[in-house]
């Protein structure tokens, strides 16, 4: 599950591209299957200008376990992420839409 975005608990607005836009993401998930396969999706809501526009963002795509405490994910067409673990928790930077955040997933 997901439980926090910059270190900010669940809901957390997030920075956008400019001062007009920013994000506020509800849920997610994180799901690594035991075929090294993962799914990762989240819950959130773009405002823009007054607008609103809730969304969910999916990422699927393979992993490989590096060493003890890191991970590579792997996305179709993208630069694989390498991530930090710590016992149940993954810390993953990446993107949702035109914001770049910390996601920390833990059971």
């Amino acid at each position: 599950m997901l439980r926090s975005v910059n270190g900010l608990r669940l809901p957390a607005k997030i920075a956008g591209e400019d001062a007009r836009h920013t994000l506020q993401v509800t849920e997610g998930v994180l799901e690594l299957n035991g075929d090294g396969t993962y799914l990762c999706r989240t819950i959130a809501t773009a405002a823009y200008m007054g607008l609103d526009e809730p969304f969910a963002d999916t990422l699927k795509g393979s992993y490989t376990v590096l060493q003890a405490g890191a991970i590579e994910l792997g996305h179709k067409g993208l630069k694989p992420d390498t991530v930090v673990t710590s016992g149940y928790q993954i810390a993953w930077p990446h993107s949702l839409r035109m914001a770049h955040a910390v996601f920390l997933y833990s059971k």
